[in-house]
């Protein structure tokens, strides 16, 4: 496999098998999880998606699963709020839930990402502050769990224009710029069971741009099974590619691509524009090192959610990439 395919990819997944339109339940999804671990695509996978509701029915597995070398890798998905107070509250009850879960399971698991939509009245007040000063609070609710290493990961409410992305993007800079010791990514809802989920390309790419300005990582989630951009005749609507969102991170962190730009890489269906070499990612007049490949996805797109961790390999070799 091209260096710079196998960097593009590096634990790009995380398992999101609880989740529609897969919705598993717990059993076959954390086993499905357990076996991916050891399977020849694993390095592909990165952590296994669960709220933080469900942490205490995986008591069961803790004898048959969750002794395999490394741990198992979780991100917590928080409840969430309509309010800020709601989502403090709600948060002090997920950070209980991780906390049973450390003391049941100790160094067989690793929780070391959290993931959670805000509530929307911070956001439409256009006061990038207010946004800022819950994340604090919710840095300080998080804090018995975040001295190992934490990666928090917020998504805006449901509505939000480019405007209010971006918005949202500087708040969280704000708040990583006074708040070093627990700092927070942006998490960009790319899908959806129904058409008017699925966020316009020239939506997309306003975020994109938006948290690479103020230097901020990115995780996406829903609507990214397949590679490239394409018609869902079941869904009656076009779905992003995950090729297309992550070379458009990358392109957007090497060559400081904007909008109209990242808007033709994310729209692309023609799977034959991106290309992968020893030495390169190549997409049209673009090219990136490995190196700088796997710098990007370091610093700024970090993963996306999939219920599936087998159609994204399948198209994959479908298209003669794997």
């Amino acid at each position: 496999m091209s260096p710079a395919l196998r960097a593009l990819l590096h634990e790009v997944i995380d398992y999101a098998g609880l989740f529609p339109p897969a919705s598993l339940d717990l059993d076959p999804a954390i086993r499905n999880y357990a076996r991916y671990r050891g399977e020849r695509d694993a390095w592909m996978l990165s952590r296994f998606i669960c709220p933080a509701a469900k942490l205490a029915l995986l008591e069961r597995y803790r004898d048959e699963l969750f002794s395999q070398k490394p741990p198992l890798r979780f991100s917590v998905l928080g409840r969430g709020g309509e309010s800020a107070s709601g989502f403090l509250e709600n948060l002090s009850g997920d950070v209980d839930a991780i906390r049973a879960f450390y003391t049941a399971h100790g160094r067989y698991v690793r929780a070391d990402a959290f993931e959670a939509r805000l509530p929307g009245a911070p956001l439409r007040s256009r006061d990038g502050r207010s946004v800022s000063d819950l994340l604090r609070a919710a840095a300080d609710t998080l804090g018995p769990i975040a001295a190992g290493g934490l990666a928090c990961f917020y998504e805006p409410p449901p509505g939000c224009d480019a405007a209010a992305l971006a918005y949202f993007a500087d708040a969280i800079a704000t708040f990583n710029r006074d708040y070093a010791t627990t700092p927070a990514g942006f998490k960009l809802r790319t899908g959806g069971t129904e058409p008017g989920a699925i966020p316009a390309c020239e939506l997309v790419a306003a975020a994109i741009a938006a948290c690479r300005d103020v230097r901020i990582p990115m995780k996406f989630t829903a609507g990214l099974h397949h590679p490239v951009r394409h018609g869902n005749a079941e869904l009656g609507a076009k779905m992003h590619g995950f090729l297309n969102v992550f070379v458009a991170g990358v392109l957007a962190h090497v060559y400081n691509l904007e909008g109209t730009a990242l808007t033709a890489v994310l729209s692309d269906e023609d799977a034959k524009a991106f290309q992968f070499t020893d030495d390169y990612l190549l997409y049209r007049t673009h090219a990136v090192t490995p190196e700088d490949v796997e710098a990007a996805r370091r610093r700024f797109v970090i993963s996306f959610g999939s219920c599936s961790f087998d159609e994204p390999r399948e198209d994959l070799t479908a298209l003669g990439l794997r």
